[in-house]
């Protein structure tokens, strides 16, 4: 087993929305602002929501804390770190007992105070213990990079050990004062049998069916962004893969495996982001992968035979200097207009959000006027389609673009790098 002193802070930045993808977080549940709930009674109006230890907490908030419910089992409430005792009492002075019963009394009321400090005490402790977590790229089904040193990272409690173990490797190291933690396995050969990946810290994680194989980063724009089935709803209203429903049918290939990174735009680089978590190809998956990756990555795999991994992270219609870093975007003075369009944006996105909801209302009133018109007979010998009346008013009346610069606008400068 290797030890060393995590001095590496790495920021894995994924891009791309917005901060419900992880890079803010979202206060979700309920919250207690006020109310009293003892550690390990109901605290939902349901009776069936209990207090237990979070796995996260922010520096400066209120303490957080994960509630487990029987159905569902994801919800999330803030808790204030409030005095938790059983049933609280208010006594009067009419309510003082007599002397004969005051022995009793006394013995009573010791009997809660040692049970209010051993309850206080637990939440302290409970609150000030961070578990061992792991970025989100580590997750069951992962695929690792073959004949490569692989650094593994995450965050703990500030002076935590970790260790990390996986195929025959042991490597401990002890979590630096922002509680950020990195180990780096040694080079690994190919493995397409999958295997535990284990770390141990206050709390212990097992990722489940891990293999060693080629990884590949899937980025760019729509190209990149567009799936091998369609996603109604949107610009991909039909499937761009000619004979998709075939490809989906027979894609059975459990050792090209994908993971999409949920679209998010940042100024800084953060630590953690949303994803689909690692998914293996089977007919129910592989409609949701990028398309140009997977055939690429179906390509390989029958040359080569390796594992495969897919790392999918775009934004469709992106400008270059939104993929472009702080410092390249300062590196040169042509690059000052970039930032001065976008300043630009940002003053007037009020005023031309407003136009651009009085232009929508009329578009969106003209488009429904159009669904009720006629279409036209067709001509005997024409030969050229026939619009609709709806077809032939979007074709020549676009539906109007929003304005640059709202929150999350991924044309931001440096937004996606």
């Amino acid at each position: 087993m290797t030890e060393t002193q995590s001095t590496v802070r790495p920021m894995l930045k994924f891009h791309p929305g917005g901060s419900s993808a992880g890079l803010r977080f979202s206060d979700q549940g309920e919250a207690l602002h006020g109310r009293e709930a003892p550690l390990g009674r109901p605290v939902g109006r349901d009776q069936r929501t209990f207090v237990h230890r979070s796995q996260h907490r922010r520096p400066g908030d209120a303490t957080r804390l994960k509630t487990t419910q029987r159905a569902p089992r994801d919800r999330e409430t803030f808790l204030e770190p409030l005095v938790c005792y059983d049933q609280p009492t208010i006594i009067k002075a009419a309510n003082l007992p007599s002397a004969r019963s005051w022995g009793g009394f006394m013995a009573s009321l010791m009997r809660s105070l040692r049970f209010l400090t051993i309850t206080v005490g637990a939440l302290i402790s409970l609150s000030a213990r961070a578990d061992v977590t792991l970025a989100p790229l580590f997750a069951d089904h992962a695929v690792l990079q073959r004949e490569r040193p692989v650094p593994i990272w995450g965050t703990a409690d500030v002076g935590e050990k970790v260790i990390v173990s996986f195929a025959g490797q042991s490597h401990a190291v002890t979590a630096a004062a922002d509680g950020r933690w990195i180990v780096v396995l040694d080079a690994l050969p190919t493995r397409a049998i999958g295997a535990d990946l284990v770390v141990t810290g206050k709390n212990t994680l097992t990722l489940k069916n891990i293999v060693i194989g080629d990884v590949w980063l899937c980025s760019g724009q729509s190209n990149m962004e567009f799936t091998v089935d369609s996603r109604p709803g949107t610009w991909q209203a039909t499937s761009r893969v000619t004979g998709a429903d075939a490809e989906i049918a027979l894609a059975r290939y459990p050792l090209i495996r994908h993971i999409r990174i949920g679209q998010s735009v940042a100024a800084a680089p953060s630590a953690t982001v949303a994803t689909s978590g690692w998914q293996m190809t089977t007919p129910q998956t592989v409609g949701g992968f990028t398309a140009v990756g997977y055939f690429f990555a179906r390509d390989l795999f029958q040359k080569l035979g390796v594992p495969i991994g897919l790392v999918h992270s775009s934004v469709g219609g992106t400008p270059v200097e939104a993929w472009l870093s702080p410092a390249a975007l300062a590196s040169a003075p042509e690059f000052t207009r970039v930032s001065e369009r976008w300043k630009e944006d940002l003053a007037a996105y009020a005023a031309r959000k407003t136009q651009f909801d009085r232009d929508l209302a009329a578009w969106t009133a003209a488009e429904a006027a159009a669904k009720t018109l006629v279409a036209p007979t067709k001509k005997s010998g024409q030969k050229t389609p026939v619009l609709t009346p709806h077809a032939a008013f979007v074709q020549a009346n676009p539906r109007p673009r929003g304005p640059r610069g709202f929150p999350s606008d991924p044309w931001q400068p440096a937004g996606l790098f």
